[in-house]
């Protein structure tokens, strides 16, 4: 069994993807000021370069490859390329070869993906870090297999996380510049639910910069927030926050969206991910 461990900037999450000969895992670091795509491979205690895939189509200026995440079958991994003319882009790559199988136009600046289960559908996060805000952002929703854009969701100001739960059922999304956390529909590519994570960048000169349906402040949580990613438990039943200002991860109940407490964690919490078994939190 080869288990690929999916690097987001520099924290890993474990995932088994693909039956190979070799034993082991690889990792895969994606580089978003060099426009390329590094595997790892396990060497004793620590790690070794297996191959350097470039990512990016502009010589001249920076890519930007901003997250990756392998399709279930362990056959492909998809790399959010951020910067573009004018849009950013989802790229298809093959695991065997590295060779460039397909790639779908998002929106402005696409931060992170995630796949069904069924790998049919790919959710990419648009955060348009370079906007005037506060405005309303989409998170993308393309057809892996065409690799075509099904619609853009209009979510929220600047959805950075998303992540679809084990089941297929909800996608999740953390908004860092509206303070949000929002449920997204899979049959219906709505949004369902939102919820407040914090004040953040939500309260602004001209008043509340909140976009959609009744968000209301969640007691107890910190002032400031600004999720930068979420993550689900290996049951579906509890949801994890990373809170790039508060400092701490969030813990919440995935049925009720209901936040049940906060963890302090160091400063500049960024990613965050549970181990398959749903005992560690990274």
């Amino acid at each position: 069994m080869r288990r690929y461990l999916i690097a987001m900037a520099v924290l890993f999450a474990q995932r088994a993807v693909a039956q190979t000969a070799e034993s082991g895992y690889r990792v895969g670091v994606v580089s978003e000021s060099g426009d390329v795509t590094t595997w790892l491979r396990p060497v004793g205690s620590g790690l070794a370069i297996d191959r350097v895939v470039p990512v990016g189509i502009m010589p001249t200026d920076i890519d930007g490859p901003h997250n990756i995440t392998v399709s279930p079958d362990g056959r492909h991994y998809y790399v959010t390329v951020a910067h573009g003319t004018p849009y950013g882009s989802l790229w298809k790559m093959a695991v065997h070869g590295d060779s460039l199988v397909g790639r779908a136009q998002v929106e402005l600046f696409p931060t992170t993906v995630s796949l069904t289960p069924d790998g049919q559908f790919a959710f990419v996060a648009n955060s348009d870090f370079h906007g005037d805000h506060p405005r309303v952002n989409v998170v993308s929703v393309v057809h892996t297999p065409t690799m075509n854009k099904i619609t853009d969701i209009p979510a929220c100001d600047m959805p950075h996380g998303v992540k679809v739960n084990h089941a297929g059922t909800r996608i999740y999304v953390s908004c860092m510049h509206s303070d949000e956390l929002l449920q997204l529909d899979a049959s219906t590519f709505r949004v369902a639910r939102r919820a407040k994570t914090g004040e953040g960048h939500a309260v602004t000169a001209s008043g509340p910069a909140h976009h959609g349906p009744t968000a209301p402040l969640v007691s107890g949580v910190s002032k400031e927030c600004s999720p930068t990613f979420v993550s689900v438990s290996p049951d579906d039943k509890r949801l994890y926050v990373a809170c790039n200002y508060g400092n701490n991860v969030q813990v919440w109940d995935a049925a009720e969206l209901r936040l049940i407490k906060e963890v302090p964690v160091g400063k500049g919490a960024y990613n965050v991910e549970p181990s398959p078994d749903g005992k560690l939190i990274w």
